[in-house]
């Protein structure tokens, strides 16, 4: 029995970070935790596509090939998998997700926001808070915003850029909202993503696009 203890104690050991590091203590076996699923940019130098963030403080990078974590993202949900060292010992170890046993959230809620006159279907833990005219959403347990909604200016944006004339970080998909001209640009090298709709001619010149800005969490 010494030995089995002893035995599980030094694969313990093995997993913490070098030495003159601040160690980071893996847990063994079958770990469940509960928090909220947030995108991060892809690295070739790290593992996880996603990170679980906990009380508002980020745990645990996540990567499964079972499970979709992009069905969830946003979301409070209850993860069940093993915890892995990273590739990097500076970085959070990885959750490797086999099953999501529950989410906390019951889908999706229309909100209305009033002085916009505009409705949108949120996830259920996502909270709004505004401040003048600028509207930022965070996820339940997070104090990260991950959508942003404000009106500005048509200036500067690429309605009617060439693609050629678009910086090479850049890609911008054409769209329709309630027969009103959109465009989706997303930024690849921070994978934000902007939804720029246009409120029409009779608005104020400084208010005429509507714009909703989704951030990923960053590492």
């Amino acid at each position: 029995m010494k030995h089995l203890f002893a035995g599980s104690l030094l694969c313990a050991c093995l997993l913490m970070s070098a030495c003159g590091r601040r160690p980071v203590v893996i847990p063994l076996g079958v770990q469940t935790f509960t928090g909220t699923v947030e995108r991060v940019p892809l690295d070739l130098n790290r593992r996880g596509t996603h990170m679980l963030n906990i009380g508002g403080e980020d745990v645990y990078y996540l990567e499964s090939t079972a499970v979709s974590l992009r069905s969830v993202e946003g979301m409070e949900v209850e993860l069940q998998g093993t915890v892995e060292a990273n590739i990097r010992t500076a970085d959070l170890p990885v959750l490797v997700v086999t099953s999501i046993i529950t989410s906390l959230d019951e889908g999706f809620r229309a909100w209305r926001y009033a002085p916009l006159g505009i409705t949108l279907d949120i996830p259920r833990n996502w909270i709004p808070g505004a401040s003048g005219e600028v509207v930022q959403f965070t996820a339940s347990g997070s104090k990260r915003v991950v959508l942003s909604l404000f009106l500005q200016p048509i200036d500067g944006l690429p309605f009617h850029a060439s693609s050629a004339l678009l910086p090479a970080n850049e890609r911008v998909t054409p769209d329709v909202v309630g027969s009103r001209r959109a465009i989706l640009v997303e930024d690849t090298a921070t994978r934000i993503e902007r939804f720029h709709v246009d409120r029409g001619e009779g608005k104020a010149p400084e208010k005429q696009i509507l714009t909703l800005q989704f951030a990923p969490s960053r590492s």
